[in-house]
């Protein structure tokens, strides 16, 4: 659209800053990635397009564009695509559901503060009618639901919990005192990523013989990284219970666990056990059926969870089999797992 007054010299385009400037003025249209929440600190702008939102950290809004918008009386567009498990992997977003929780908000505004939209593939006039019928024969249900027809989807038919489940057995953040702690750590299936995540949860057994949920550390990064997240986790909770455990699933990235994680715990005095076959937890190929055991002692009040987790929460309560490995639900299932066994022990039965 500007391509004539910037070859005209009228706006002055800048490559290296992503600019379009009108020399002399403020009037300025600039382009930048919002993947880290500082990148817009100290800017200015009357108009903000924040573009696939859902993958943003929400500081971004709450404490960089907000601001600014107060300062300029201006006007902020969201755009964003309801998220789906793969890519809440690569979010930087702490609660999947944030950008769907602000535009659901949004449509119960009754001041007029706010203006929602909602846009389907098939109302996009740019998009061949044909080429997207025949997509949509590629595509499952919940990717038709959520790519095609951009709907939240809060609850995934056939996950192992409902949000009502996870809800039910909360408990309040508080001053609680365990019998065992576990920190467990699933690790990522490809190791050697940076971006992979590992799933790192701190799980406490009461006095009465409940599995609580009591931390959500799981990250992206490599391996010697989350194992000093995991280690730290044992410090940090061992005044909290009578005894605590640093345990880890074997099955994927075995050898890596034991050249550079129980290195690491060792240094640091803090013992590491690998859950496979051979020791207390079965190895259990299917994530579900690895999953269902703790799920009716959730429905029997013999597990909850201490405050409020937001995307393991997601993934309890949207993974299904097939889908990309819920790092954080396996690696809670399996700390709870282990706390059950320590339970049925003290009642000289097994799990």
């Amino acid at each position: 659209m500007l391509a004539e007054p910037i070859t005209a010299g009228i706006f002055k385009k800048n490559e290296s800053t992503h600019t379009i400037e009108l020399p002399g003025t403020e009037q300025r249209i600039k382009a930048t990635t919002m993947w880290n929440a500082d990148t817009a600190r100290g800017d200015y702008g009357d108009r903000v397009t924040l573009d696939e939102f859902q993958m943003m950290d929400e500081k971004v809004w709450t404490r960089v564009i907000a601001p600014m918008m107060l300062d300029h009386d201006g006007t902020t567009v969201f755009i964003y695509t309801p998220p789906s498990i793969e890519s809440i992997s690569r979010s930087k977003a702490r609660d999947p559901m944030y950008a769907a929780k602000l535009f659901r908000n949004a449509q119960e505004d009754t001041t007029g503060r706010w203006a929602t939209f909602h846009f389907t593939s098939h109302d996009n006039p740019h998009l061949s009618k044909i080429a997207l019928k025949e997509i949509a024969l590629d595509m499952d249900e919940r990717s038709i639901r959520q790519e095609i027809l951009a709907e939240d989807i809060w609850e995934t038919p056939g996950a192992i919990w409902t949000q009502e489940d996870v809800s039910t057995e909360r408990l309040e953040p508080g001053k609680r005192f365990y019998e065992v702690i576990v920190v467990f750590m699933d690790p990522a299936e490809t190791s050697n990523k940076r971006s992979d995540e590992w799933g790192i949860s701190v799980c406490g057994l009461t006095a009465e013989g409940r599995g609580i949920i009591i931390d959500d550390l799981s990250q992206p990064g490599p391996p010697d990284q989350c194992a000093e997240v995991a280690i730290n986790a044992v410090d940090e909770y061992s005044h909290m219970c009578n005894s605590i455990s640093l345990c880890a699933e074997s099955n994927a990235g075995g050898e890596m666990i034991i050249s550079t994680i129980n290195p690491i715990a060792t240094k640091m005095g803090v013992p590491l056990a690998l859950m496979d076959k051979s020791n207390l937890i079965p190895s259990v190929a299917s994530k579900r059926v690895r999953a269902l055991p703790i799920r009716a002692r959730w429905g029997r009040h013999e597990c909850g969870i201490v405050g409020v987790h937001e995307r393991l929460e997601y993934q309890m309560c949207n993974w299904v089999e097939g889908q990309k490995s819920p790092d954080r639900m396996d690696a809670a299932v399996g700390a709870l797992r282990k706390l059950m066994i320590v339970k049925g022990k003290k009642k000289a039965r097994a799990f």
